[in-house]
């Protein structure tokens, strides 16, 4: 039987961004196939030691979910009329923690920042984000949860968003959510 070996790549990473938020340049440094690290890179939530630099001091820090899109948006974004305003629909979400939301109701307001980026509020919630193409990159959230996702603008005056969302603190309760969303017709 062929075995194969997994290989992970740990860090130190260096992240600079440009201040609109996209990655100028990224560095990692080596890559691991020990099963024994693996195992604890995969049992869950665990801890590691980061440098903090130029300063010369160590910090500890618990990381429970990290994503980042290092990848450069070469799309020019859709005209502001298209995804500024009132959006109104509908969202399930498959949840851990606490029972599934299915069909529940949603309102957001999309509107620009000073910036060129773009924020909205649901509820209590507060997001902002950026606009690549077709689709609004957002994250942000409420005292109690954070929530990640995009929202895909389509040309018929609809759109689509996917969102991951975790309790703070993280873990207790979390989920997956798809919205059908639409402009309000008068």
């Amino acid at each position: 039987m062929k075995t194969s070996k997994m290989h992970i790549t740990v860090g130190p990473f260096n992240l600079t961004m440009d201040i609109d938020s996209q990655p100028i340049s990224k560095t990692k440094s080596a890559s691991i196939s020990d099963p024994d690290v693996i195992d604890v890179i995969n049992a869950g939530a665990f801890g590691i030691c980061i440098v903090l630099s130029p300063l010369p001091f160590d910090a500890f820090l618990t990381v429970t979910d990290v994503s980042a899109n290092l990848e450069p948006c070469d799309e020019p974004p859709i005209a502001q009329k298209d995804i500024l305003g009132d959006w109104t629909g509908t969202y399930d979400c498959d949840n851990f923690g606490e029972s599934d939301s299915m069909n529940d109701t949603i309102d957001l307001t999309v509107s620009s920042n000073p910036d060129g980026s773009y924020h909205y509020e649901d509820g209590t919630a507060s997001f902002n984000g950026h606009l690549c193409g077709n689709v609004f990159k957002f994250n942000g959230g409420a005292e109690h949860y954070t929530e990640s996702g995009t929202m895909t603008i389509h040309g018929d005056g609809t759109a689509t968003k996917t969102a991951k969302w975790n309790s703070i603190p993280p873990g207790a309760s979390g989920g997956d959510c798809l919205d059908h969303l639409a402009r309000p017709t008068l």
